[in-house]
């Protein structure tokens, strides 16, 4: 079958954005603040949010929502854990259920963003469809607000479209790649049932020779604090690992995700004995095959799904730096 390309006019580079039949394999399964699947966006508490105030937990959670609205919906009883009215001071609990109504119409905060930034996320831009915008996540950047960051790449998109985007999945600030956002509300509700039966690929390059050929691995994690542990009362993370070229130093790898938990890919190859290149939190710090960076080597490669009766197939190359420490790897033996 043909394949049919689409480009965007903000693309600076040649990218492949196909529609052509695929096979889907895996899940997408983030809900974000928006609550785009119901009225309500709800979150559950995690054992290493037990014992955090509602505000707090509030605050960490839904970032780019004023500190003054999430007050008054508090005290107009909006918000509720586990169905009940909550207090600003309530002690929660581990599995406690916090829901708060639908934020469609929540005006975007207004940030200063400097030209260069702009300029960057535009010339990221894959692809701007009537419904969403995919682009290729640069190295560095947020999706959303926090953690010292005052912008994402959902305000420059703001900035540069005039209207406000709504994140459809979470990328690492060190991750780069396919990264899509809805341009409407009711497209981020259609999107999201569309995504639930994507498939993901990541490339990667970690440390070791990896022994086997592909692998699926099943593990169950928990976020404890800024970290995601391994434990039984965590959720189940499903992942699919595929070598595709191996040295006695490192391996470069192909991962397929059927659920999309925090730092997924990342604590999956710790644990294997394969951390990630430049991962300090997980793996080991200082530099290898050229990569100074002290942030993890991993690059959401592809994205595949069902859209409307159209299969769509996104493609994000990879960076000059990564391409640079590719070519070094596979000069080894």
């Amino acid at each position: 079958m043909a394949r049919k390309r689409a480009v965007s006019p903000f693309a600076h580079f040649d990218c492949a954005v196909y529609i052509n039949t695929c096979m889907i394999i895996s899940s997408m399964n983030y809900l974000n603040l928006v609550g785009f699947m119901a009225e309500v966006t709800k979150f559950e508490v995690t054992a290493g949010e037990q014992g955090q105030r509602l505000d707090n937990f509030l605050l960490s959670r839904v970032r780019e929502v004023p500190k003054a609205h999430l007050y008054r919906m508090i005290r107009k009883g909006s918000i509720r854990v586990n169905g009940k009215r909550a207090r600003v001071v309530a002690g929660l609990v581990s599995g406690d259920v916090v829901s708060l109504p639908f934020l469609q119409d929540l005006p975007a905060k207004q940030v200063e963003i400097n030209a260069d930034m702009l300029l960057k996320v535009k010339r990221a831009v894959l692809l701007e469809h009537d419904d969403f915008i995919v682009l290729n996540k640069p190295v560095g950047m947020v999706c959303q607000p926090g953690d010292g960051f005052t912008y994402g790449i959902a305000d420059c998109l703001f900035k540069i479209l005039g209207k406000r985007v709504y994140p459809l999945h979470r990328l690492d600030r060190g991750t780069s790649g396919v990264l899509m956002l809805a341009k409407s509300t009711v497209a981020a509700r259609d999107l999201q049932l569309a995504l639930q039966s994507a498939q993901k690929i990541y490339l990667t390059i970690v440390h070791g020779r990896w022994q086997n050929m592909e692998q699926v691995y099943r593990m169950q994690l928990e976020k404890l604090d800024r970290k995601v542990i391994i434990s039984d009362q965590g959720k189940w993370a499903v992942s699919e690992f595929y070598p595709l070229y191996v040295t006695d130093q490192f391996s470069h790898m192909q991962v397929k995700i059927s659920t999309g938990r925090m730092h997924q890919i990342r604590v999956m190859l710790s644990e294997l004995g394969h951390p990630v290149i430049g991962d300090a939190l997980y793996g080991e710090k200082g530099s290898c095959l050229g990569w100074s960076k002290q942030i993890p080597f991993l690059h959401a490669s592809e994205l595949k799904f069902n859209y409307k009766g159209d299969d769509l197939f996104f493609q994000a190359p990879l960076t000059e730096e990564q391409q640079r420490c590719l070519h070094t790897l596979y000069q080894k033996k």
